[in-house]
């Protein structure tokens, strides 16, 4: 449809479409990044996204003035369109854990409520109290099925938590997990968005972007069943969780020191690895690549056990044994622990490091943390895409480290279920694909996350990509 209406106090034609409003030739917004709509006798208010740096989203207001009329009719044909863009939420389960990270989960859900009111969504809201109390309702409520998804405000123990209570359901029940970053590395956030940003994690559910996750199924040596969703590591790495898990009254920085205290004692380690390994990309994981699967039940039919042919063996000793899950990007990790590993390509990355010095460990580690910096490159760094992996422990030495909880076993068999979660999340957006809308007549935010343009004048904005946080560019009309 097509309608008049004023821009910067001048006429100008509008066109709505399946892509989304345009003037002219010019794209103002897609359609599927518009989440709300409000109308007055002579305005339509249109609440849709802007894009920011660093893979930033942020809400912004497009207000229309025009005839009663012809503002009518396309507040009424934005409200049917919107309605049928698919995946977006309507009832949302969240569980919000107060004592993750740096504890912000309660203040940070408290930022992104406004925005989900006015998207009209209903949140019930838990807020957790112990561990597994999430887990336990994920696995065993009836009335999962009256929620479109499941939102987390927390780390990724929480996800984690949430991922298992759901992946361990009787009747095999998925419904998409949303993410409000709130814990200390909050990687799934960043390895699926780019960002750990709470408004842009919230804007992502809002406008029901959907993207599938692999999961990791671990057989114990016990015979019971876990899922990882991030890593599963052996040797230094659960060393540091070891030691972290006694300076909890430290925060994140126990991390830091952790390592430290890991890397002087320098602790030595033996296994036996066994895995078949898998098909998988070099390339990075970014937004609309043709490498990751679409979301699909991780409980279907059993694959084959691969033939006794197709394994291969390593038996001796190791300083790190790790299991990427994703591509395990944080604030600390920027290029990612993983880089090549997507988020749903249906493998699993073991990346093993054998025997080597202090120093060698640490520009391994140096090499993680500069993302333009190839960890792979290092002579004594493995990279093995694989389907299957098979760790098995020496006695008294099975300390795992499962998505940041400590396990204990003699042994492990990790088997990727591909795609076997969905996220709210587009994955990581090109530098250059971010454009955001070019000219449009904006009105003050109301949703108590950035500041508000001057009352009183009609404005015009516009987006600049050089600005640290590329704010809004007011200017008189």
């Amino acid at each position: 449809m097509q309608v008049k209406a004023l821009l910067k106090g001048k006429p100008v034609a509008l066109a709505l479409d399946d892509t989304g409003l345009a003037i002219g030739d010019t794209t103002l917004v897609p359609l599927r990044e518009i989440w709300s709509v409000h109308h007055t006798l002579t305005s339509v208010t249109v609440h849709c996204v802007r894009r920011s740096k660093k893979c930033r989203w942020r809400p912004l207001q497009l207000v229309f003035f025009g005839d009663e009329r012809e503002m009518g009719a396309l507040s009424a044909e934005l409200h049917t369109r919107i309605a049928q863009v698919p995946n977006r939420p309507r009832r949302i389960k969240v569980f919000i854990n107060p004592f993750g990270g740096k504890r912000q989960a309660t203040k940070n859900m408290a930022a992104v409520r406004g925005l989900f009111v006015t998207a009209g969504i209903s949140l019930d809201e838990v807020v957790t109290t112990h561990g597994s109390q999430a887990g336990t309702w994920m696995q065993s409520a009836a009335e999962l099925s009256s929620f479109d998804a499941v939102m987390v405000v927390g780390g990724d123990g929480l996800f984690h938590e949430i991922a298992n209570g759901m992946l361990a359901r009787a009747d095999r029940q998925i419904i998409p997990i949303g993410i409000i970053p709130s814990g200390s590395t909050d990687t799934v956030a960043y390895s699926a968005s780019g960002t750990n940003d709470i408004i842009t994690c919230a804007l992502h559910i809002i406008v029901g972007d959907h993207h599938a996750l692999d999961v990791c199924k671990l057989t114990m040596d016990d015979g019971s069943i876990r899922y990882a969703t991030n890593f599963l590591g052996f040797g230094y790495f659960s060393d540091v969780l070891w030691e972290s898990d006694k300076h909890r009254w430290m925060g994140p920085a126990r991390y830091d020191y952790s390592g430290f205290l890991s890397i002087l004692r320098w602790k030595k380690h033996r296994l036996r690895i066994r895995y078949v390994e898998a098909n998988s990309p070099s390339s990075e994981c970014y937004c609309g690549d043709a490498v990751c699967l679409p979301a699909r039940t991780p409980h279907g039919p059993a694959a084959d056990p691969p033939p006794a042919t197709a394994w291969k063996e390593y038996e001796g000793p190791t300083r790190t044994t790790n299991i990427a899950v994703l591509p395990l990007k944080s604030d600390k990790t920027v290029g990612g622990f993983a880089p090549g590993k997507h988020l749903a390509d249906g493998s699993l990355h073991l990346i093993h490091i054998r025997q080597c010095s202090r120093i060698q460990f640490i520009r391994f580690l140096l090499h993680v943390a500069f993302p333009s910096w190839d960890q792979f490159k290092l002579p004594f760094v493995e990279k093995i895409p694989c389907s299957h992996v098979q760790l098995i422990f020496e006695p008294g030495d099975g300390a795992m480290n499962i998505d940041g909880e400590a396990v204990a076993g003699t042994a492990a068999h990790a088997e990727v279920l591909p795609a076997g979660l969905i996220i709210y999340a587009r994955g990581v957006e090109r530098v250059g694909t971010m454009a955001s809308p070019l000219v449009a007549q904006t009105s003050p935010a109301s949703y108590g996350t950035r500041a508000s343009p001057p009352k009183g004048r009609a404005v015009a904005a516009t987006f600049d990509e050089s600005a640290e946080d590329a704010p809004l560019l007011l200017s008189n009309s």
